[in-house]
């Protein structure tokens, strides 16, 4: 399943649950917090490693959760696998070689204007390749750690991104741009992360959402009962 195939399927899955039970994008940001803390836990925690598959698979049904708000509350739809490439095309964004050869301390402006060649028809796990083979070893001399704080960061920005469209610092068209760019970024730090602790995040996201809602069964789902909170994992031992 490509990449576009798998966001529309989740679309198809909860959009409709999305725009009900969380219309406002600061509820979906939350949703999204919520899940990486669970996340960040299960590591701490050295929870097996199909619940750390799990809660990784959560991130990424929340962050397309967010990439939904603007396919159906703004006139222009967010093209995320189109902002996955421009962010992440065949060698790094930043220096421009494969693997990553960024100095330390500031790096250069990225430039967006890359080549993305065949990106548009890959799937997640070739995304998860790509950027194991362009960040893998850097990531695995900084440590889980750094991967989820630069994961949690990621929602930071997209709180701020939000605090200016609201006050109309920034237009939507633009905002709709930079969001993009942003669940690029969280896309990438969950990746790292799935990719340093060597789990194969598509067989996660597949196996806890491919066929239908986890909880319900049913695409799109029917769940009449939603409720936004954090995992106790105790409940899984």
């Amino acid at each position: 399943m490509k990449f576009s195939e798998l966001y529309e399927h989740f679309f198809g899955l909860y959009g409709e649950r999305n725009r009900y039970f969380m219309p406002d994008l600061g509820d979906r940001i939350d949703f999204l917090a919520i899940a990486i803390g669970d996340l960040q836990d299960a590591i701490r925690k050295n929870a097996h490693t199909d619940l750390i598959g799990l809660a990784l698979a959560r991130v990424v049904s929340r962050i397309f959760c967010i990439a939904e708000y603007f396919n159906f509350y703004t006139i222009h739809r967010l093209n995320f696998a189109n902002a996955l490439a421009s962010k992440y095309p065949h060698v790094c964004a930043y220096c421009k070689t494969k693997p990553c050869n960024c100095p330390g301390g500031v790096r250069p402006a990225y430039d967006l204007n890359l080549s993305h060649g065949n990106q548009d028809e890959w799937a997640l796990r070739d995304w998860c390749n790509h950027l194991n083979e362009l960040y893998g070893a850097n990531n695995k001399q900084k440590g889980i750690e750094n991967l989820i704080n630069r994961l949690s960061k990621e929602v930071l920005e997209m709180v701020i991104l939000r605090f200016n469209m609201e006050r109309r610092k920034i237009d939507r068209i633009e905002m709709i741009k930079e969001v993009g760019l942003e669940l690029a970024d969280a896309l990438a730090w969950t990746i790292a992360v799935a990719n340093y602790l060597e789990i194969n995040l598509e067989h996660c996201v597949l196996s806890r959402y491919g066929s239908g809602c986890w909880n319900c069964k049913a695409k799109p789902c029917v769940c009449d009962d939603f409720v936004i909170r954090q995992i106790d994992w105790v409940q899984f031992k």
